[in-house]
């Protein structure tokens, strides 16, 4: 049985060493199913618990796709090519610190070499790494497609108007 629903209680009893949940499910029909009573007379029961994400829709990376396309054949390059440099732009991205010898290849995407340095006293060189846009959230996925869109109105090109941007974003979960 899978079901959404969120935690409302917690409770620790120190004496016993053990802690009790009260969880509500977001549809009352769960409780009259068959599998809940079945569960619910079990000895013991397996209980997995995790933050539910919802799925996104993927209008707002595949419009990302085509700007990043038309930007590309105006510039005579490849939309790949652009999209890493839109990501590099207005995309998301962390200094990560590696051992000097290992190549940043085989852990990220999307990097770029910063400089070398130390840290904790050991060399090390730092590279730049760029998020995918299928990692971002509502919010970083709107900056870079609102860069990109902006990107597209001033070379010319046509852009994805407002109220369709803002469906796009919002769908984006």
């Amino acid at each position: 049985m899978e079901v959404t629903g969120k935690i409302v209680d917690l409770e620790l009893d120190y004496a016993l060493h053990r802690s009790k949940v009260t969880l509500q499910f977001d549809n009352q029909r769960v409780i009259a199913t068959d599998e809940w009573t079945k569960l619910s007379n079990a000895e013991k029961i397996t209980i997995t618990l995790e933050e539910q994400i919802e799925k996104r829709g993927t209008n707002a990376n595949s419009a990302l796709w085509v700007l990043c396309n038309k930007i590309a054949n105006k510039l005579g390059t490849t939309k790949e090519e652009m999209y890493i440099m839109e990501l590099k732009k207005y995309g998301q991205s962390f200094l990560v610190p590696l051992v000097p010898g290992i190549n940043p290849k085989g852990y990220f995407k999307y990097y770029d070499f910063r400089e070398k340095g130390e840290i904790n006293g050991k060399h090390c060189n730092w590279y730049v790494v760029y998020k995918g846009s299928s990692e971002y959230n509502k919010e970083e996925m709107r900056i870079l497609l609102e860069g990109v869109n902006s990107d597209c109105k001033e070379l010319g090109l046509e852009t994805i108007e407002d109220f369709k941007m803002k469906k796009l974003i919002e769908e984006w979960e």
